[in-house]
């Protein structure tokens, strides 16, 4: 009995170094959210690959290996909820919703036949990647050193999961209807065409499913992404304005320029000019 909960413990134990939910990141931890961003990013290319016209044993190898990280993303559900602090949270949370988007498609796919035609869902996958930025590149020692880099690169990953999605879903609806939408470079195309409100003309949707997911994507590409970029050149301005002196007390470095005392711990503020330093 002893052997067995000493195991038990060893193994939550385990699977709480790799999956806390409780913004503590350790080696492993980091190493497999790499892992999960990897095997994000082979299922996107797995799906745009899937809708060109290759021969049938690359994409029997394809749906393999993507069978195989739709494996992985269900028991790494199961397994973030066995190690949440507060399972009902999780399952209700804007990451518990995406992790099960990421494979319950598949998986009812086999019982529910019509949902066979929702696995373009997996596209969605990608929004795992913001809990890589929230847990990484949001962390106030990595903003401190390198804030234009990191909202530059928060600016294009929001970009690109918009592009993205949208032409998934354009895709999706049209591919079989749509003369002029064969692959996935004709939907990611007239995505970018449409979002930049350029619109040539050359392509444009014929079923009521596309003229709502046009509409859906203009919508955000004009509302979502000018409010996103003006709340990132806010933090651009309030991280830039701030005076890199370290507080000797608590390590906190960004302070009003005329800070005399840290603002997190009360301690006094040594510059390189006063003479106590």
């Amino acid at each position: 009995m002893t052997k067995h909960k000493t195991k038990k413990g060893k193994f939550e134990k385990l699977l709480h170094s790799f999956l806390s939910d409780k913004n503590e990141t350790s080696k492993q931890s980091f190493y497999f959210d790499l892992l999960i961003v990897a095997l994000i990013l082979i299922s996107s290319v797995i799906f745009v690959a899937e809708t060109y016209n290759l021969p049938k044993q690359i994409l029997n190898v394809l749906n393999l290996i993507d069978v195989s990280i739709i494996l992985l993303f269900t028991l790494e559900y199961f397994a973030r909820i066995y190690v949440a602090s507060s399972k009902r949270r999780y399952i209700f949370s804007w990451y518990g919703i995406i992790d099960l988007l990421a494979f319950l498609p598949f998986w009812f796919s086999f019982f529910i036949p019509w949902m066979g035609s929702l696995q373009f869902l997996r596209v969605f996958r990608v929004f795992k990647l913001f809990r890589f930025f929230k847990e990484y590149l949001g962390q106030e020692k990595i903003r401190e050193k390198d804030i234009t880099r990191i909202l530059l690169a928060k600016v294009f990953f929001v970009v690109f999961v918009l592009l993205f999605v949208s032409s998934a879903l354009i895709f999706t609806i049209e591919s079989h209807i749509n003369p002029k939408i064969n692959t996935f470079d004709d939907a990611i195309y007239f995505a970018v065409v449409t979002v930049t409100t350029v619109g040539f003309g050359d392509i444009t949707p014929v079923t009521r499913g596309g003229r709502i997911a046009i509409t859906v994507m203009v919508l955000f590409g004009i509302i979502l992404i000018p409010v996103y970029v003006a709340s990132l050149l806010r933090t651009y301005m309030l991280y830039s304005s701030k005076k890199r002196v370290v507080c000797q007390n608590c390590g906190f470095s960004l302070h009003d320029p005329n800070a005399l005392y840290c603002k997190m711990c009360g301690a006094k503020i040594y510059h390189e000019h006063d003479e106590d330093y």
